[in-house]
């Protein structure tokens, strides 16, 4: 249970043969769940992931654009590409792509290398780079989401798996392909982070390449396809048939009310909150606005008889305070064990005034507990 504020400590006060009587600081009702305790942590766990893997990205790309200074202008089929000492087959950039291929593909066969070139130039017809850098920003976005990463894994796989079937599909020889893609991948270094849409990958991936380039595409019948299209027309139709919520108008107002009043929403509701002490989710908590009237009614309700004998006790009470700051209900939550003490503190509750409790900018009612103590000098 959280405190209020101005609510610490205690306040006391001492008359000439009068008892002392003490205000203990309020114990409000819980202000905020497990999780809205570690909001705070959370985003800055969020934070740090976003950094961390921008870090990365960065400065992969950065190795990447450090070195162009080594890249070396080349034709092959009548394309220019870029050679490098070990970085691709790769596609970089995004406005103005260049296709980067290591040196070592010139010993690969020619129909090798061009099947290879294809492959690139197919990633740059279907602006998959751009395709690349959107799943990456969306991964920096949600770096926690262990779904979202499963996802966007897919798509960069997909987006290879394609590029495959077009460049096997265009050269019409699926096993010359194959063993292009497995002559590559035994010599390329695949990059750690991949900010370039490469021709290298895992090995497990390599292996769903082939298998993939190997399957017949499926395409969807046109039974099926038929099918799918009037069922979403029935689910368009069907939404629009669900009729709108009653709208009429007042003349003399010139006010539009829904069949739902909201009054009596916010009645129903604040009956329930009304029932029973429970949760209210508040920011800034109520605190006591008139500490000397309440200590004045403490010793003023104190019971005489109960006051000589020494007799004190403490009451925990529930308060329920309007968004006004009001006290509207008071309820017992632990007795004292004299019911002349209980009913003292009942009588002292009465007289207390708070400051509203408010959530985010909004008063809002709500449920606090504290006890009363009476305590014989």
């Amino acid at each position: 249970m959280g405190s209020p504020s101005g609510s610490s400590g205690s306040v006391a006060t001492s008359l000439s043969s009068v008892p002392i009587v003490r205000l203990p600081g309020l114990l409000v009702v819980p202000n905020s769940s497990m999780l809205q305790s570690v909001d705070a942590p959370l985003v800055l766990i969020w934070l740090g992931l976003t950094v961390f893997l921008s870090v990365r990205i960065v400065r992969a790309i950065g190795r990447v654009w450090a070195g162009r200074s080594l890249w070396t202008p080349d034709q092959i089929g009548g394309s220019t590409v870029w050679m490098t000492d070990d970085l691709g087959p790769a596609v970089f950039g995004l406005l103005h792509p260049r296709v980067v291929l290591p040196r070592w593909l010139r010993t690969l066969p020619g129909e090798q290398v061009e099947m290879v070139l294809l492959h690139k130039r197919e990633h740059i017809r279907s602006h998959d780079t751009w395709a690349l850098a959107l799943t990456v920003m969306l991964r920096l976005t949600l770096p926690w989401h262990v779904g979202f990463w499963y996802l966007t894994s897919g798509l960069r796989q997909a987006l290879e798996i394609d590029c495959d079937r077009r460049v096997a599909r265009a050269r019409g020889n699926v096993a010359s392909y194959g063993e292009t893609v497995l002559a590559v991948a035994a010599r390329a270094r695949p990059m750690r982070p991949s900010p370039l849409p490469a021709f290298t990958d895992s090995n497990s991936f390599i292996k769903r390449r082939l298998v993939a380039m190997t399957q017949p595409t499926r395409t969807v019948g046109r039974v099926a396809a038929a099918l799918v299209t009037v069922l979403g027309m029935l689910a368009v139709a069907t939404a629009c048939r669900i009729p709108l919520p009653t709208i009429f108008r007042d003349d003399k107002s010139d006010q539009v009310e829904t069949s739902t009043s909201v009054g009596e929403t916010a009645a129903a509701e604040r009956a329930l909150l009304l029932s029973e002490p429970q949760f209210t989710p508040f920011t800034v908590a109520p605190s006591i606005l008139n500490r000397s009237e309440v200590v004045e009614a403490m010793v003023r309700e104190y019971p005489p008889l109960l006051r000589e004998a020494g007799i004190g006790g403490t009451v925990r009470l529930y308060f329920f305070i309007d968004e006004d700051g009001r006290v509207q209900d008071v309820r017992v939550d632990k007795s004292s064990g004299h019911s002349a003490i209980d009913q003292a503190a009942s009588a002292v509750a009465e007289v207390y005034e708070f400051t509203p409790a408010m959530n985010q900018d909004v008063n809002t009612p709500v449920w606090v507990s504290f006890p009363i103590t009476f305590q014989a000098r």
